[in-house]
């Protein structure tokens, strides 16, 4: 099974993308997730206001984030699911990895430089620091190769 986990506002299609290509070469299902955060000076049981009166803050972005996560898993050929995270990413996606265990990990990275970079810091690099899984990382951002180059390369991981 492949962990798939995207940041739906960064290159979540391209991941889903690489991650639908990978499942299909390797017979896997994908577990699909992200991270939600309440945003700053909210808090989760935060009752909204307006067109979305009668909802928390949690009930909300759980929602629209998992409606988001549904429309990327029509990508994938093989069986998927989809997983709403709440919480810091780097914590939440370690914690469901040691709780599903997968063959590998798959995410991506918006290709920050310099000091965006040294401010808001690399989910996919503290991932791969701790993961105790295989880290597949597809570059996103002003990084991002042509989609054949990433599969050539895996492609010679996976046969040597």
């Amino acid at each position: 099974m492949l962990l798939v986990a995207v940041d739906i506002e960064g290159c979540a299609g391209v991941v889903c993308a690489e991650a639908a290509s990978l499942a299909k070469r390797l017979g896997e299902e994908a577990v699909l997730c992200t991270c939600v955060q309440p945003p700053d000076g909210l808090t989760w049981g935060a009752p909204l206001h307006g067109e979305l009166e009668g909802r928390t803050v949690e009930e909300a972005l759980v929602a629209d984030a998992t409606q988001e996560l549904e429309a990327l898993a029509k990508g994938f050929e093989t069986p998927v699911s989809v997983r709403v995270l709440e919480g810091p990413p780097v914590e939440s996606v370690i914690g469901l990895a040691e709780e599903l265990t997968p063959s590998m990990v798959v995410l991506g990275t918006h290709g920050r430089k310099g000091l965006a970079r040294w401010f808001q810091g690399s989910v996919a690099e503290e991932i791969l620091r701790r993961s105790h899984w295989p880290v597949h990382i597809v570059p996103g951002g002003d990084v991002l190769p042509h989609p054949t180059a990433v599969r050539t390369q895996l492609d010679v991981e996976t046969e040597g």
